[in-house]
C-alpha cells in the first residue's frame, strides 16, 4: 500500500474516521465456556454421587475402626479449642417447637443486647 491511496476507513494522519464499525466476526460465544467451567459444572453435577461415595469410605473406615479416620471426623465435628463457649439459661420446660423457637430468639436478642458472656 502507498502513502498515496487513500481508505475510506482511515483519516490521512492513520486513525479510524468516527462512525467507522469493525466487522462483525463471531468471536468467542457469549457464556462460560472454559475449562474451569466446564469442571465446576461437571463437579455439581456429579456432587451428591461424589458426598455418597465419601461417605461409604468414611463409613467403612469407621467401621473397621481406623483411628485415624475417627480422629479426622472428631476434629471436623469438634470445635476449636480457642473457640468461646458461652452458657445461656434455657427453660427445661419447653414442651413445643414454638417454646423452643421462643426460646433461641430471647437467646439471641439478649447476646445482640450484649447480656450473653463467655463462660
Amino acid at each position: 500500500m502507498t502513502n498515496d491511496t487513500t481508505n475510506d476507513k482511515r483519516g490521512p494522519d492513520g486513525r479510524f474516521l468516527p462512525g467507522n464499525r469493525p466487522p462483525r466476526s463471531p468471536g468467542r460465544p457469549p457464556g462460560a465456556n472454559g475449562v474451569n467451567a466446564r469442571a465446576a459444572h461437571l463437579a455439581n453435577e456429579r456432587l451428591e454421587d461424589f458426598l455418597g461415595k465419601a461417605a461409604d469410605v468414611i463409613d467403612r473406615a469407621l467401621d473397621e475402626g481406623d483411628p485415624h479416620v475417627a480422629t479426622w471426623v472428631i476434629d471436623r465435628i469438634r470445635p476449636p479449642k480457642n473457640a468461646d463457649f458461652v452458657r445461656i439459661e434455657i427453660p427445661s420446660d419447653l414442651n413445643t417447637p414454638q417454646e423452643a423457637v421462643q426460646a433461641a430468639r430471647e437467646a439471641i436478642l439478649a447476646a445482640g443486647r450484649g447480656g450473653v458472656r463467655s463462660a
